[in-house]
């Protein structure tokens, strides 16, 4: 099994909002309130996903082409000399795999 990191694709849309709305309620809701976790889910769809693609340089981790985990790097509210990475998440059950 070989991890390997490609830009993201917009048919990758789909499978990263799953991955990020997983990630809310099977990690986040440890330290966060039930209520706004699943506020996060629904605002968080495929559409959602295309926007902040837009904007900033993102990339997926694929395990067999399958996409297992997403990341992206944007200007730090549109600094030129800061960055901020944003949404750096792998399905729960690939960490520490690959």
């Amino acid at each position: 099994m070989s991890l390997k990191i490609r830009r993201f694709d917009n048919n990758d849309s789909d499978i990263v909002s799953k991955i990020i709305c997983r990630n809310f309620l099977e990690v986040n809701i440890k330290d966060y309130p039930k209520e706004e976790m699943e506020s996060l889910v629904k605002l968080y769809n495929s559409e959602k996903i295309l926007n902040i693609a837009s904007y900033t340089h993102m990339y997926v981790a694929c395990i067999d082409d399958n996409v297992v985990g997403c990341g992206a790097i944007s200007s730090f509210w549109g600094s030129k000399d800061e960055s901020i990475l944003l949404a750096i998440l792998l399905y729960l059950n690939y960490r520490g795999k690959a």
